[in-house]
């Protein structure tokens, strides 16, 4: 429907010869519009499942954004947190361990 429309009122134009700026509509012009239009239009219904994929990714950068804007319970720079003496050296020793590679 919506294509013969299009037609029709291009033919109008042309066979009215209703001007654009300082030249008349020609049958081409009227052509070119009418395939533009149509192409813009299937490029719009190809770009639906690109469209979904955007929100799909949308809502995974709200995910993200929770885990790096939250709070963690432990602050690395915390002036008043305990420090813990790591310096202490020592052995271990293992008694009555047996390794072997299964074969």
């Amino acid at each position: 429907m919506m294509y013969t429309y299009g037609l029709a009122l291009g033919g109008v134009f042309v066979y009215k010869k209703i001007t654009k700026g300082d030249e008349y509509y020609a049958a081409g012009d009227v052509i070119s519009i009418f395939f533009g239009v149509i192409f813009g239009i299937f490029s719009i219904g190809m770009a639906a499942p690109h469209i979904k994929a955007l929100n799909d990714g949308r809502a995974s950068l709200a995910e993200v954004l929770k885990v790096i804007n939250r709070k963690p319970t432990i602050q690395v720079d915390d002036k008043e947190a305990i420090e813990f003496d790591i310096s202490n050296e020592g052995n271990i020793n293992f008694v009555n361990v047996n390794f072997q590679y299964p074969s």
